[in-house]
C-alpha cells in the first residue's frame, strides 16, 4: 500500500528541493519515490524541466536512483538521460573494526552508459561523518593497471 509523506516539517521539504538541485531556472520537478516494505532499499525517479530560453526551448533531465542497504553496506546506483552513470558504495568494517561510529570504506564507479571513447573511473577511499563533521576521501585507481 503506498504511504504518502506529510510535508508539514518545512526543514525536510526545502531539503528535498536541494537534493534536487532546484534552482530559479526550473519550471517543473517531478519526483516518485516509492520505498520496500522494510525500508531496505528505495527507487526514485526525478523528472527536471528548466523554463524557456529565448529560443523557445526548454532543457528536459531524467534522473533514476536505486538506494539498498543490507549486511553492513549501502549501495546506491544513479542513471541520467545524458548517459552518466555512477554506483557508490560504503560498507562498515572500518566502522566495526576501529569502533569510530560513522566511518565507512567507499568505493566509487563513474562511466557512461552510451558508447564513448572514455574509460570508467574507480575510486576507492574513506567516508566519514558524524553530527558535526562530513569527509569524504577518494582516491582515483582508474590509471593503475
Amino acid at each position: 500500500m503506498p504511504k504518502l509523506d506529510s510535508w508539514a516539517d518545512l526543514f525536510k521539504f526545502n531539503k528535498e528541493l536541494l537534493d534536487d538541485d532546484y534552482n530559479p531556472g526550473q519550471g517543473l520537478v517531478v519526483k516518485s519515490k516509492y520505498k520496500s516494505i522494510d525500508e531496505t532499499t528505495e527507487f526514485s525517479n526525478t523528472f527536471k524541466q528548466s523554463t524557456l530560453n529565448a529560443d523557445n526551448e526548454a532543457k528536459i533531465n531524467l534522473e533514476t536512483k536505486i538506494k539498498s542497504s543490507f549486511s553492513g553496506t549501502t549501495n546506491e546506483f544513479n542513471l541520467k538521460n545524458d548517459g552518466s552513470l555512477s554506483y557508490d558504495l560504503k560498507w562498515d568494517i572500518l566502522e566495526r573494526k576501529s569502533n569510530v561510529k560513522g566511518l565507512h570504506l567507499a568505493y566509487n564507479l563513474s562511466a557512461q552508459s552510451k558508447p564513448t571513447n572514455k574509460a570508467p573511473e574507480h575510486k576507492i577511499g574513506i567516508d566519514f561523518s558524524n553530527a558535526d563533521l562530513k569527509l569524504k576521501w577518494l582516491s582515483n585507481f582508474s590509471s593503475f593497471g
